[in-house]
């Protein structure tokens, strides 16, 4: 959490320090143009500056003249500009030139602005590989082993659809002056609907996703440290050609992330083993269900709900490609959380780096229509922690670990190197 805490106070000094360079910046070049034009333009032989001071009446005072003419720069500057940064915060409310409110938002609807501060990639240099991109690289189905075509398109289906928001916000209106409103708001939502879905996410959804995958390529490419390197996954899932079940699954731990004093990143090694992972975490949850295992006595509805399931393991991908990125740097759970719309994303990636148990409860306690129940969630984390702690996925989980942290020493290495040596002669 400090680290965290951190990254929160570094990027709000630098928005506030950028804000207030940006005000005075433009201040000054509207006082300097002011006063160029004041001085030059005139009428005839006079200029304006003479004429204004030799004046008769309270202008004819030069200072007084100055006085009035700050003040008038002063409220023009703040009129196009709004307040100061350092002067705006201090304010115990903030409201607009028109006189409305501005809108507070709940932890899960946080605005977001066009310069927040996070840095974006130029390109791609390192979310991609070949033909996997961030467009596609969702794209494989953890049952079959094979291609799945809407794999991307349904995790971008989560994030948040401004024109949708608006839409809600219009039709659950219960005042009667918006009747005609909330009519044409929900028919507008079933033709939303009609034309978009699950595996067809709007353009809105696609630019919000691609946004955190930029973040998150923007932060690599900040540390000019980091090689890009095409290794690929440590992690070796084999499947039976046949039968499409997993025969065995083991992890090369020679491919590390981190050698000879160098970070690597490999966007191949990392799909790779988000898709392995997918794979078994897909075999223990049908496992489980088919064989009558923990997951099934504590949640015998999963059994025949193929949807749900597959929910399940579309947000395994993400929560795993999260995991496995966040080894280069601070991945907050944040960059998510303001752009996914669905709410038991949002609490996943809100809570899924403790190891807990959390208590399922039929709703939570969000005044607001839009939040669901809290028993997807927990579901999801009991499930996901049962997978993680497995007697024979804890130490692949470890072994994976191992390979993808960037921050090692020789003696860790020379010791794990011994231990392994050992632990093959015993």
């Amino acid at each position: 959490m400090g680290a965290f805490k951190e990254n929160l106070e570094e990027q709000h000094a630098r928005r506030q320090y950028r804000k207030e360079s940006r005000w005075v910046r433009r201040f000054a070049f509207f006082t300097f143009s002011f006063v160029v034009c004041f001085i030059v333009l005139g009428n005839g032989d006079t200029p304006s500056f003479a004429y204004f001071v030799n004046a008769p009446g309270l202008l004819s005072s030069s200072l007084l003249f100055y006085i009035v003419g700050f003040f008038v720069l002063l409220g023009a500057g703040v009129f196009f500009w709004g307040m100061p940064a350092f002067i705006n915060s201090r304010l115990p409310e903030k409201r607009r030139w028109y006189g409305r409110d501005r809108e507070l938002n709940a932890f899960f609807y946080q605005g977001m602005t066009e310069e927040d501060g996070l840095p974006r990639g130029r390109g791609w240099t390192f979310l991609s590989h070949k033909k996997v991109t961030v467009d596609n690289m969702f794209d494989f189905d953890p049952r079959s082993h094979q291609y799945d075509s809407h794999g991307t398109h349904r995790i971008m289906g989560w994030f948040r659809d401004s024109t949708l928001e608006n839409l809600e916000r219009l039709s659950s209106s219960k005042s009667p002056k918006n009747k005609k409103k909330r009519e044409s708001a929900t028919l507008a939502i079933n033709e939303y609907w009609g034309k978009y879905g699950k595996e067809k996410p709007s353009s809105s959804r696609v630019s919000k996703y691609r946004d955190v995958m930029s973040i998150i390529e923007g932060l690599l490419q900040e540390y000019n440290s980091i090689k890009k390197s095409g290794a690929s996954s440590p992690l070796i899932v084999k499947v039976d050609a046949k039968t499409r079940r997993i025969k065995s699954f083991t992890v090369d731990e020679k491919i590390m992330m981190f050698k000879n004093s160098e970070v690597y990143f490999s966007m191949r090694a990392t799909i790779g083993t988000v898709r392995g992972l997918s794979a078994l975490f897909s075999a223990f949850l049908h496992n489980q269900l088919k064989g009558g295992g923990k997951v099934l006595r504590q949640f015998s509805a999963l059994k025949d709900d193929d949807e749900q399931i597959r929910f399940f393991e579309d947000l395994f991908k993400l929560v795993i490609f999260r995991r496995l990125v966040a080894n280069y740097g601070n991945i907050p759970s944040g960059w998510f959380v303001v752009r996914i719309d669905n709410y038991t994303v949002r609490a996943v990636l809100s809570e899924i780096d403790r190891p807990v148990s959390p208590k399922i409860t039929s709703t939570n306690n969000g005044e607001s229509d839009r939040f669901s129940s809290d028993v997807e969630a927990a579901q999801f984390m009991q499930i996901y922690w049962m997978f993680m702690m497995a007697p024979d996925i804890a130490p692949i989980i470890e072994a994976i670990d191992w390979s993808f942290n960037t921050i090692k020493d020789l003696n860790e290495i020379t010791a794990r190197e011994y231990a392994k040596s050992e632990e093959g002669r015993g």
